[in-house]
């Protein structure tokens, strides 16, 4: 889900961006940028479902002997 607004001063845009439970925000400063940092959101948390993903597989490894 990716939600749009502004600072409370307008000056900036704000991006959030949640997937599978994280969410992440951004800041631009136009409506032109908004997709490019939705997509970059996605990607980081893409990226850090992964790396935690990993993190549990390799505890488990470690644990299990």
């Amino acid at each position: 889900m990716t939600e749009i607004g502004n600072t409370s001063d307008g000056e900036m845009i704000t991006v959030k961006v949640t997937m599978d439970g994280i969410t992440k925000m951004s800041l631009c400063s136009s409506m032109h940028l908004v997709a490019d940092h939705e997509a970059r959101l996605k990607r980081l948390i893409s990226a850090n479902s992964a790396a935690a993903f990993l993190d549990t597989i390799q505890a488990q490894d470690i644990s299990d002997g």
